[in-house]
Order: structure tokens, then sequence, then C-alpha cells
């Protein structure tokens, strides 16, 4: 998946990781 569409991917990754960084620096779980 991620060699067809790797901007997305990208994105994607990115975004999962700014989600976890930001529940651990508030200690709140992010809604999914």
């Amino acid at each position: 998946y991620y060699l067809k569409n790797p901007v997305r991917y990208r994105y994607y990754r990115w975004r999962c990781g700014r989600d976890q960084r930001l529940e651990q620096l508030w200690g709140t779980p992010t809604p999914n």
C-alpha cells in the first residue's frame, strides 16, 4: 500500500506519531 501511495502513507505515519506524542505530553487519550 505504501508503495502505491507513499505520500499518504508518510502523512498517516506522521499524524499517528504526532497523536501519540500529544497523548504523552497531555496524558489524555486521543479520541479515535
